[in-house]
């Protein structure tokens, strides 16, 4: 009589000796934490447009930004610089307005943000007092500034 063979999940798990959660649960826990992004853009969107759902494009974008450093704390403060700057509400010459897919596009358009490359002029950030997350930035190419 043979004992049967573990499953490949079990196998990993037996080596590492400990237990993992099972996929679906892994799944689920990643879905929850980039559902938090889409409520915190909901909860603080201000004039700009509302999101519905989170496609599947939607969820590697925002997965991208997570690799790149991004945390939900950044994400949140970035939301929020939108709905409170003029050009990215829609005072602009073209009426156009930062949208929820805008923002998590590319690393550069939330570095932006949160530079306050976009915040009115009376309001404008000071960059250098700014701290960034690991990732907005390619360390090999930024010069540094020798005081």
């Amino acid at each position: 009589d043979q004992e049967p063979e573990p499953e490949p999940e079990q196998e990993q798990e037996q080596e590492h000796g400990r237990t993992s959660p099972s996929r679906p649960q892994e799944e689920s826990q990643q879905r929850s934490h980039l559902d938090a992004f889409l409520a915190a853009w909901n909860e603080n969107h201000g004039a700009l447009s509302k999101v519905l759902a989170l496609t599947d494009r939607r969820r590697e974008k925002i997965r991208t930004r997570i690799r790149g450093g991004l945390t939900i704390e950044r994400f949140t403060e970035a939301v929020k610089l939108c709905a409170t700057t003029r050009f990215l509400t829609g005072g602009n010459d073209r009426m156009w307005r930062a949208s929820f897919d805008w923002l998590i596009e590319n690393d550069s358009n939330l570095l932006k943000v949160l530079e306050g490359q976009y915040a009115d002029s009376d309001a404008k950030a000071n960059p250098s007092d700014m701290q960034y997350p690991s990732g907005f930035f390619d360390d090999s190419n930024r010069e540094t500034q020798h005081v």
